[in-house]
């Protein structure tokens, strides 16, 4: 026959000995063995084991839930059973309130609460950390989007995650970098590509082709750059002719800016084949026909009459002392020939029938170029 021994912790039973004052800290029916109580051998042999009554009932009936409680051993005195039930109150709970986890991603809704220490129950979890109890995506630790919810409930929305957009007013895909904003999706007139240096031409924007069009196409901060150039001369008073130190300018076609030194002043293709020594006036170059009875404005040396740039002052009438006498066709000045712009007595000569030779006197001012 197998018998149970029964054994109980002798610390479930000190209080008996404390408060009762007795010599053995064990129970009736239990002996002390090493700090533990134990049934007794004796007691326990006189009782029929759990199986051998299963076995064997002495009534001859099957054995019942009755005959294996009684086979259990005698029960606790009630100080010892009121300690047991304490140390089994004293244990923690281990969820003290639980939350209702609606969409089962593991984090309760705090605004749910079930007040019970009570074991897992389906539907309800420990946690009450979810802000959002009807999308299982929202939780503590998700990762997030940028969809204007706050996906990982810290109180942030679309943090890290924002897109920036440009607006767009040329419809080319670029944007402009001073006027932007930031979302999820690109609203109407905004693109999520900027660097248009200028948004109200299509064809000039970040990736397009150089052309020669004083531009930058490309909005690299170049212009046209990379295209074939030629030399262009400054001709400042438009006269056709170019200084020989003027400004000059490498682009790729004629330019279409004034040029730095002269705003009104405008570019050839070529250099003059004589060069332009007053190119402040335009009554002055090479080959100049005319003659003048002031100073060229914008000289700044002597000669100060050089209108067609053969670096002298070149007198329109060279001839003196005319007396009308024999020729009458003759004409000059009546005394010394005088200096440009300096005022004489000039004598036309002319022919009377029957007499010779008349004179007709005027004052006049020496033109020069």
């Amino acid at each position: 026959m197998k018998h149970l021994r029964s054994i109980v912790p002798l610390s479930l039973f000190i209080a008996a000995l404390v408060g009762c004052g007795g010599s053995s800290a064990c129970p009736a029916g239990f002996v002390e063995e090493g700090g533990v109580c134990v049934a007794d051998q004796a007691a326990d042999a006189a009782t029929p084991s759990v199986e051998d009554a299963r076995v064997a009932p002495d009534d001859g009936e099957a054995p019942t839930d009755a005959d294996s409680d009684a086979d259990a051993g005698p029960p606790l005195d009630a100080a010892s059973a009121a300690d047991a039930a304490s140390a089994a109150d004293a244990a923690p709970c281990p969820f003290p309130t639980l939350y209702a986890d609606g969409d089962g991603d593991g984090f309760g809704d705090p605004d749910a609460p079930l007040d019970a220490c009570a074991e897992a129950r389906e539907g309800y979890v420990g946690p009450a950390t979810d802000c959002d109890d009807t999308r299982a995506s929202v939780h503590p630790g998700a990762t997030e989007a940028c969809n204007g919810v706050d996906d990982d409930c810290n109180g942030t929305i679309d943090e890290g995650v924002l897109l920036s957009f440009f607006r767009d007013a040329d419809g080319d895909g670029y944007g402009r970098d001073d006027l932007s904003m930031t979302g999820c999706t690109a609203p109407s007139g905004f693109v999520a590509v900027g660097g248009d240096c200028n948004d109200g031409d299509a064809a000039i924007h970040p990736g397009a082709a150089e052309t020669c069009n004083d531009a930058d196409d490309d909005c690299d901060g170049a212009i046209d750059e990379g295209l074939p150039t030629a030399a262009y001369f400054a001709d400042c008073d438009r006269d056709g002719f170019t200084p020989t130190a003027g400004e000059t300018r490498s682009d790729c076609a004629m330019p279409r800016v004034a040029p730095s030194t002269c705003a009104d002043g405008v570019w050839r293709a070529a250099r003059s084949s004589a060069a332009d020594c007053n190119d402040r006036n335009a009554d002055i170059f090479p080959g100049q026909t005319r003659y003048f009875t002031t100073r060229a404005s914008g000289g700044y040396l002597p000669p100060f009459y050089d209108y067609d740039c053969s670096g002298a002052d070149d007198p329109e009438v060279r001839t003196g002392n005319v007396e009308c006498r024999g020729s009458c066709d003759a004409s000059g000045w009546v005394g010394s020939v005088p200096n440009c712009g300096a005022t004489a007595q000039f004598t036309t000569c002319y022919p009377i029938s029957g007499v010779g030779c008349g004179a007709s006197l005027s004052s006049r001012t020496q033109a020069c170029r």
